[in-house]
């Protein structure tokens, strides 16, 4: 099975390449590489998107990168529609949605989570923003090329959490657990500055910008309890963390079995002091 790699983000990327690995081994199939992308990739965030990606995945991601022209496939498959038998042999190329949130998250099983965090140097990354043996919590923002302008930037969307929400999960997590270490981590894009998390700092978060990407990663999935933002870049920490994830389930990212799904009025907060719990904090 081969797949087009995508051209966009790391975050974007690095979803598309372990979709595509699951896909491949749900159907018994060998995952041949990626057709490289027509266009030139972005580099949203700071850092090597490749070496990122190759820590992620604990191999080299440019060996699954396939160098040749006019290539040809026995068929093509949506992702979707059965795949049925008989391709034993043949060479399919996965052609699916762009967007992680239309994928079907059956793929990700127990199993493929298990050797995905097996294989990947993410979870023995160092995390020099943790410090003590308190719980540690990481909160990933999506600010840049998601906020709106006005009184739109007080209106929760499928991809932007206000600041309002965040302050109200704060003020709850700061309520139940005094002793917890807080970690924002974010980016200063387009109209976004360092002065806009201020309001962070003043409750005591400790605030990481424009960070590099492996070291993004690895402290979110280490994080005791992740929040992960309307963005695949913290959707793909949390299928590396094995602890407490939570996502509001306004996004429309696949919500992964045992996540915590957080309605806008936060009402599940309990969700997350019964899993925190059973981790002794």
């Amino acid at each position: 099975m081969y797949a087009v790699q995508r051209d966009d983000w790391a975050g974007s990327r690095v979803g598309q390449t372990v979709l595509s690995l699951a896909y491949a081994a749900r159907n018994n199939m060998k995952f041949g590489g990626f057709l490289p992308a027509l266009s030139k990739p972005h580099t949203l965030h700071a850092g090597d998107v490749p070496a990122a990606m190759s820590a992620f995945l604990g191999c080299n991601y440019s060996d699954l990168v396939v160098q040749a022209e006019n290539v040809q496939f026995d068929r093509c498959w949506n992702g979707v529609d059965t795949l049925g038998s008989g391709f034993a042999g043949q060479e399919i190329l996965l052609e699916e949605c762009r967007g992680v949130e239309c994928r079907d998250q059956a793929v990700l099983t127990s199993s493929f989570l298990s050797e995905l965090r097996k294989s990947t140097l993410i979870l023995t990354h160092s995390t020099p923003y943790f410090e003590g043996n308190g719980m540690k919590v990481a909160i990933h923002m999506r600010r840049g090329d998601r906020v709106p302008q006005g009184s739109a930037k007080d209106v929760n969307s499928k991809h932007y959490a206000s600041d309002a929400l965040y302050l109200n999960f704060l003020r709850l997590l700061r309520q139940h657990m005094q002793n917890a270490e807080i970690h924002v981590f974010s980016t200063t894009e387009r109209d976004t500055t360092s002065e806009d998390f201020d309001v962070y700092r003043n409750l005591g978060v400790q605030v990481h910008l424009d960070g590099d990407i492996v070291g993004d990663w690895a402290h979110m999935a280490q994080a005791d309890l992740l929040v992960t933002a309307p963005s695949t870049y913290s959707w793909v920490a949390g299928l590396l963390n094995e602890k407490c994830v939570a996502i509001f389930n306004i996004f429309t990212l696949p919500i992964v079995v045992d996540w915590i799904e957080l309605s806008e009025d936060l009402h599940e907060f309990k969700d997350i002091e019964s899993c925190l719990s059973k981790r002794g904090f």
